[in-house]
């Protein structure tokens, strides 16, 4: 006699109207997140097949609670969970005063993902780990302050490797609490994978210029780059005062010359404190 006792792990077989290969399919297919949200309210059975947890709201990770994420005030513990998730709208993670393994209680666990905005603070991670965050074909805002991001040789990855993975974003800042040099060759490789006209906020902090920086090579990327009325930060390092002058006068020079005036873009460069400001 068949067992009437529901389980997770052994689940009766139940008699759709469907067949079962559709079945499956609808079960599995990622790209329709609130068919399956549908199915799993439906019949507890497709999330025992299928056990995944779908985030639509903001999903948060923090120091507070890790491992445990937090979903409109529930948790969920990722070491105890055996659960993926599916991302849909934002993700934060920060982790301030931890470093904790991302790729073994996270990234792991991501079955899809779908976001729109992504926030990481004060974290460890890999290259590959911020890769699978950064994946969401729809991500146009992304935010990285105060991370640590390591290469397969543990070696912290320049600007350009992090930026390359997001081609088309719209909004993106980076703070970064080691100071990474700006070369040419880290921004030819910006220049190259950018889609034009795509930047609505660009800013980085923290991050030095190389005594050999071409400002004629930001100059083309801030007007690649730049959707109409863009904001552009640089809080940056210079090699020297004759350096920032150089950039000041390339930058004020490429305003001047904007093909839509009413169009151009504003760009703050400096360090710290003050910003040269440019309308």
């Amino acid at each position: 006699m068949e067992n009437s006792v529901f389980t997770f792990d052994s689940p009766r077989i139940q008699q759709f109207s469907l067949p079962s290969n559709i079945i499956y399919y609808l079960n599995r297919n990622k790209e329709y997140p609130k068919v399956l949200q549908k199915l799993q309210q439906s019949c507890k059975y497709f999330f025992a097949r299928n056990k995944l947890l779908i985030v639509e709201e903001d999903g948060c990770f923090n120091e507070d609670a890790w491992p445990e994420f937090s979903i409109k005030n529930k948790r969920e513990n990722l070491s105890k969970s055996n659960a993926k998730f599916m991302f849909i709208y934002k993700l934060y993670i920060c982790l301030i005063g931890l470093n904790p393994n991302i790729d073994k209680n996270l990234c792991s666990k991501i079955f899809y993902n779908n976001i729109t905005l992504l926030r990481i603070y004060f974290t460890t991670l890999n290259l590959s780990d911020y890769e699978i965050l950064a994946s969401s074909k729809c991500l146009t805002d992304v935010d990285i302050q105060h991370c640590v991001i390591l290469n397969e040789e543990k070696n912290h990855v320049q600007l350009d490797e992090i930026f390359n993975f997001t081609p088309n974003i719209a909004i993106f800042r980076c703070i970064k609490s080691t100071g990474n040099t700006i070369t040419n060759q880290i921004l030819k490789n910006m220049l190259a994978n950018i889609t034009e006209n795509c930047i609505e906020k660009f800013s980085v902090s923290g991050c030095f210029l190389s005594s050999f920086f071409d400002p004629n090579l930001l100059c083309e990327f801030i007007k690649k780059a730049a959707a109409p009325k863009a904001i552009f930060r640089f809080s940056i390092s210079f090699d020297s005062d004759e350096q920032k002058q150089q950039i000041s006068t390339a930058l004020f020079q490429m305003l001047e010359e904007w093909n839509i005036p009413e169009q151009r873009a504003q760009i703050e460069l400096g360090g710290l404190f003050p910003f040269i400001l440019y309308f």
